[in-house]
């Protein structure tokens, strides 16, 4: 790995995945646009965490363990899926 790259799109990623698997009648009405909206938004919203060398993709995903951390990714991922939704039902 010799790139930068923002890890909190990966959690990100995976949270919105959690979410969907758990909300099948949100998964089936729901678009790919619809999708690229709530990871903008949840991005916007959280942190950045810059990472360039595998060893700082395995210290990262080490720390991800921290519970706390995922339910403030997944609090603000339903957040970003009723933004989206509720915007997307009005026009």
């Amino acid at each position: 790995m010799s790139k930068l790259e923002n890890y909190m799109e990966i959690m990100v990623d995976e949270a919105v995945e959690s979410f969907l698997n758990n909300n099948p009648d949100i998964r089936k009405n729901v678009s790919e646009r619809d999708i690229l909206d709530v990871k903008a938004y949840s991005l916007n919203k959280l942190p950045a965490h810059y990472i360039t060398t595998l060893k700082g993709y395995t210290f990262t995903k080490l720390g991800e363990i921290n519970i706390q951390t995922k339910v403030s990714i997944l609090k603000v991922v339903v957040e970003a899926f009723e933004r989206v939704l509720s915007n997307r039902n009005k026009g």
